[in-house]
């Protein structure tokens, strides 16, 4: 379990243009035994700083070399519980960088252990990760993603509206509940904080809350899921088309009370019978991986419904 010492690291976020982040898949098992995908980085050589390790790694596992990263962006601090782990505590310090177009990592400078421990290396959009059921590392990596990833609107618009949405003949209350549940199992599986409710008939059908979460985000549950009720289309695609324009939602329709509606992501409307009839929202992360993450719980139920 360690000897109690710490292990500092430095690690790179790195995205193209689209906002896809290249993330390495490790054979070196996580504590639950599952191979996971993180950014490139390693830990710190002696006497390197956060920002020379993070330069250094990012060269041997991509082949990028960069001489500045700019600013710190992030930084975290956790136990390690791994068998045979020779160290107790890591730190982890975390740089963003874009590059113009995705690449193939080269594997000429990688270690010996690097050879071994990294089976693969892919371009990711944050919707992919959550919605692929793949291990990742740290558990707070589809937040990072979402706060520095840069915003391609044409992109992100085309991929969300691209994405199945719930238009059945029928949606009972049992559905809702089926609805929620497939969520929640969504949430946990992803080890996200979030809230979720399920709306039918302007009814609260269905609503739980993960640690981390409470009556705060009951208001944000509620403008996200008014907005995608009204419009009939997820709140994350109205924000996006709205800063596509130049504009924000609200700009757009003035006749809307800010106090009851929002676009922010993380709700998406329920049609039945051709009509909208309710809502399903999520809140408690950044709003990107709120629509994500209910996005996902959304195709999984359609795929319980033979959609």
């Amino acid at each position: 379990m360690g000897d109690g010492s710490t292990r500092f690291a430095g690690r790179v976020l790195l995205f193209d243009r689209a906002g896809r982040i290249l993330l390495m898949r490790t054979a070196f098992a996580d504590a639950g035994g599952v191979p996971h995908w993180l950014t490139p980085g390693g830990g710190a050589d002696p006497g390197e700083t956060p920002h020379e390790t993070a330069v250094r790694e990012l060269f041997e596992e991509t082949g990028l070399r960069v001489d500045d990263l700019g600013e710190l962006v992030a930084s975290l601090d956790f136990d390690v519980n791994r068998p045979n782990a020779r160290h107790s505590h890591a730190h982890w310090d975390f740089f963003r960088y874009v590059v113009d177009e995705p690449f193939e990592p080269s594997r000429d400078d990688w270690t010996d252990d690097e050879r071994v421990d990294i089976t693969g290396a892919r371009w990711w959009t944050l919707n992919e990760l959550i919605a692929s059921g793949e291990a990742y590392s740290p558990r707070i990596l589809p937040r990072l993603i979402a706060e520095h990833r840069p915003v391609d609107h044409a992109a992100l618009i085309a991929e969300i509206e691209a994405q199945p949405l719930i238009d059945v003949e029928t949606f009972t209350n049992d559905d809702a509940v089926d609805l929620g549940l497939t969520a929640v199992r969504v949430i946990r599986e992803r080890r996200l904080d979030l809230a979720v409710r399920v709306t039918l008939r302007d009814d609260v059908v269905f609503v739980a809350k993960s640690d981390g979460t409470g009556p705060a985000n009951d208001e944000w549950l509620s403008v996200k899921a008014a907005a995608a009720e009204r419009m009939g289309e997820p709140s994350l695609l109205l924000r996006l088309r709205a800063e596509a324009a130049g504009t924000t939602f609200l700009a757009q329709h003035p006749e809307l009370d800010p106090a009851v509606y929002q676009a922010y992501g993380g709700a998406v409307p329920i049609r039945a019978g051709g009509e909208v009839v309710g809502t399903i929202a999520v809140s408690g992360e950044p709003d990107a991986v709120d629509h994500a993450a209910v996005s996902e719980g959304v195709r999984q139920y359609l795929a319980t419904r033979g959609h």
